[in-house]
């Protein structure tokens, strides 16, 4: 008898390379979607993250400028002041209180060669002053308008008057103080009254670490000797860190570094601070160059002019 021929089912050679080729370009499609969408993703996410570092950075520096006392000084990446504009800092006294009543010492008043003083503060909750701290300075105002400026070493406070609402504060200085105040010039009887403010010198200044250049604030940026200011550059527990991607480009457009943001404008009284602020996402960067020619979607650079508390 003749055996029965059976074919099992299945898809011969050219319908499966036609799957297969549907398959291939199905595949492709998706890829390149995929491909897209991440490389949107990481553009999106630096320019937001460098958008938020030029606001975080902004943002602070104006917020200190509207508390500021007298004019503001450039400094280089050593943090010293320079006269070289841009810089790549700026430092300046921010107003922690006033007034302060300072005491009488009678019988005209403080000698060039004192090194302490005492002055009352109000500890009414609605109009008090805050207690100085170490490493705070003193201004008081002469009637020639000249400014005596000493940094406070040592605070002592006195017990608070329930009754008056007042509290006195005797402070030892750095140094001498360097200039006779006379309660008697010009003269009154009683003797005319002298307030002192007190003031607390900060700085935001750019600093290289690890191949970036890092924003940084420093909310007390005059140390007492034996500490120098050499000393609280790299000191993490000295200063905040606004944001760790300034651009590290030399020349942008023919303009000036970014590592060097700052300018001051004192003409005038007006007291203005300029800053140019360019930060990029490095490693955003580093992931789109290989990937497309416009990778400098990653940089953001911001122009501002801001002006202190006293413009």
């Amino acid at each position: 008898m003749p055996q029965a021929q059976h074919r099992g089912k299945g898809f011969s050679l050219p319908e499966l390379l036609v799957a297969l080729t549907m398959l291939s370009v199905a595949g492709a499609l998706v890829t390149s979607y995929l491909s897209g969408q991440t490389l949107l993703f990481a553009k999106n996410t630096a320019l937001n993250q460098t958008h938020l570092s030029v606001r975080r950075g902004l943002d602070r520096l104006t917020n200190e400028l509207q508390r500021t006392v007298g004019p503001a000084d450039l400094l280089d990446a050593d943090g010293a002041v320079t006269a070289l504009s841009p810089a790549a800092g700026v430092q300046f006294d921010r107003l922690v209180g006033d007034p302060y009543v300072l005491n009488y010492p009678a019988p005209s008043g403080l000698q060039s060669t004192d090194t302490s003083l005492t002055f009352v503060r109000s500890t009414d909750p609605l109009s008090s002053s805050p207690l100085p701290q170490v490493g705070d300075a003193i201004l008081i105002d002469l009637p020639s308008g000249a400014t005596v400026r000493a940094q406070i070493a040592t605070v002592v406070p006195g017990v608070v008057n329930g009754g008056t609402q007042r509290q006195s504060i005797t402070v030892t200085l750095v140094a001498p103080l360097g200039t006779a105040i006379d309660w008697r010039n010009p003269v009154q009887n009683p003797p005319q009254e002298k307030t002192v403010r007190i003031v607390r010198r900060e700085a935001f200044l750019v600093q290289p670490n690890n191949g970036r250049n890092e924003l940084r604030f420093y909310g007390n940026f005059e140390p007492i000797a034996p500490a120098t200011v050499a000393s609280i550059l790299n000191d993490p527990t000295r200063y905040v860190l606004l944001t760790d991607e300034v651009n590290t480009a030399t020349m942008i457009n023919n303009s000036p570094s970014d590592a060097t943001p700052f300018s001051v404008d004192n003409s005038t009284g007006t007291r203005l601070v300029n800053v140019t602020l360019g930060t990029e996402a490095p490693d955003y960067t580093n992931s789109l160059k290989d990937k497309e020619a416009i990778g400098s979607n990653t940089f953001v650079r911001v122009r501002a002019t801001l002006s202190s508390r006293l413009h």
